[in-house]
């Protein structure tokens, strides 16, 4: 399998050389670099994010299994295999516990090699082959209908493409998407950060409430503190598991600007701008076009003008000459709809499949269907 690529962590020239020729000759993975120290080691798997990291734990007896914890954390698709002299039950635990997947006792001999290397090529083809994407829903102001929208785009997205949907729920503040959904969580998206070393496909399927609809939910925790204590850190493979298991994640933003939304929107696809025809919400849309282009992120923006009316004093023209750039969809006002389908819990698409609302939402979907279908993130 040439395209999985691989980093070496050993403090013995020879053999990291042994590893790296058996690797590239027999196994037919690409050697991105090698590290002789945790330091360098570190530097390269944040630059080369590659699939196999191989690491001597002699390299820092005292360092070498926290280190590893940190590395399944931090690259939670990555298989890790330990290689070390000492092959103590006691030594081979804490290896596998740490995170490693692989133990192999040193000298590493080749067909120890071509066994790791091989259960770890059937990983990747099983589990980590599938990626989905990630749909922020960013509020341009309060009032703007940022859950409204999130909430019935995952909806629409499952129902166009027949696919499976994760809405995520990460305002604090305002988070309310289990009350769009009359959903009753035991579980909220804190719980996902906290156990990102324990998320594999059957973890994520426990944490996360089904809804009606078909799609699935991780809510904003009840308590404003939990969401705040969330480390940022972690937000970035937390999204990386959710896209192995899920082929849209839609995340409700809210109108946040912290670090911790700000890493959850740098590991976006698409950040859609939940934007409104009022001076405050336009002049707010200004605002964050301008930031997130500043962040690099422009090819990633697109606005969405929520509770559109025909006739209303300012126009979409008007906001797009504000914005220098279009607007692409629409999602007419349906009051009574959008009232209905909060106080019953099902969205919008589903509720009322041929109000105006509903087929805007519907259109939102294909189109950003169509768009990450095609698209390489920014």
């Amino acid at each position: 399998m040439s395209n999985l690529t691989a980093v070496i962590v050993d403090s013995d020239s020879a053999q990291a050389a042994y590893i790296r020729e058996y690797l590239t000759g027999s196994a037919g993975w690409k050697i991105k670099g090698e590290a002789h120290d945790l330091f360098a080691a570190h530097e390269l798997i944040l630059k080369t994010k590659p699939g196999l990291i191989i690491i001597e734990l002699e390299i820092n007896r005292q360092s070498s299994f926290g280190f590893i914890e940190r590395l399944a954390r931090e690259n939670p698709t990555a298989g890790i295999i330990a290689t070390s002299s000492d092959t103590s039950s006691d030594n081979i635990l804490r290896a596998i516990r740490s995170g490693c997947l692989e133990f192999l006792p040193r000298p590493v001999r080749r067909e120890d090699i071509l066994r790791a290397s091989e259960k770890l090529e059937r990983t990747f083809s099983r589990e980590f082959r599938h990626s989905g994407k990630v749909i922020a829903c960013f509020s341009s102001k309060g009032g703007s209908g940022c859950t409204t929208a999130a909430v019935n785009i995952a909806a629409a997205l499952r129902e166009t493409t027949g696919k499976e949907v994760l809405l995520a729920d990460l305002d604090p503040e305002g988070g309310c998407a289990d009350l769009f959904l009359d959903l009753k969580p035991r579980y909220s998206i804190a719980d996902a950060v906290r156990n990102a070393s324990r998320l594999d496909h059957s973890f994520l399927r426990t944490i996360a409430a089904r809804h009606s609809s078909g799609i699935s939910l991780l809510s904003c925790p009840p308590r404003i503190i939990d969401m705040v204590d969330i480390d940022r850190r972690q937000l970035p493979p937390v999204l990386e598991q959710l896209k192995r298991v899920f082929d849209y994640v839609v995340l409700d933003m809210g109108r946040r600007y912290d670090e911790a939304a700000v890493q959850a929107i740098r590991n976006s696809d698409i950040l859609l701008i939940v934007s409104a025809l009022t001076l405050p919400s336009i002049g707010n849309t200004q605002k964050a076009l301008e930031y997130f282009s500043g962040m690099g992120l422009g090819g990633r923006l697109k606005i969405l003008v929520n509770r559109f009316v025909k006739k209303g004093p300012i126009s979409v023209k008007d906001a797009e000459k504000t914005f220098s750039r279009k607007v692409l969809w629409q999602v007419p006002e349906s009051p009574d709809e959008a009232e209905d389908s909060l106080n019953k819990g099902r969205p919008m698409v589903s509720l009322y499949p041929s109000s105006d609302a509903a087929r805007g939402f519907l259109a939102v979907a294909k189109g950003l269907e169509e768009m990450t279908s095609h698209q390489v993130a920014a």
